[in-house]
């Protein structure tokens, strides 16, 4: 769900209208990003409650969804990029390089 919430914040502001102020914009990807979250956390829970009789199997069930979603958005964002990202003017310590890697 991470991986296809975060894809959400890079494909749909470009179909929002040029027009809009940016808190109306950001209001907008909140509710949008948020509302394909909570449907997508709604339909595990009922997978988990109501799709087995075995909620152990259900919850095996529910993670490998969610792997195959994360691997299929994670390269689908990978691969599938319109435009580069930005080169940053500012310089990241070694410090910070590697308690990012160590999380």
């Amino acid at each position: 769900m991470n991986a296809l919430f975060l894809y959400l914040w890079r494909i749909i502001p470009p179909c929002l209208p040029s027009g809009w102020r940016f808190g109306s914009k950001l209001g907008t990807m909140i509710g949008i990003s948020l509302g394909i979250w909570f449907t997508i956390a709604l339909t595990y829970l009922v997978i988990i409650r109501y799709g087995f009789d075995n909620n152990y199997t259900a919850i095996q069930v529910v993670a490998v969804i969610a792997m195959v979603s994360q691997l299929t958005f994670g390269l689908v964002a990978v691969f599938k990029q319109q435009r580069s990202a930005p080169k940053g003017k500012n310089k990241v310590g070694l410090g910070t390089l590697f308690s990012r890697g160590a999380w």
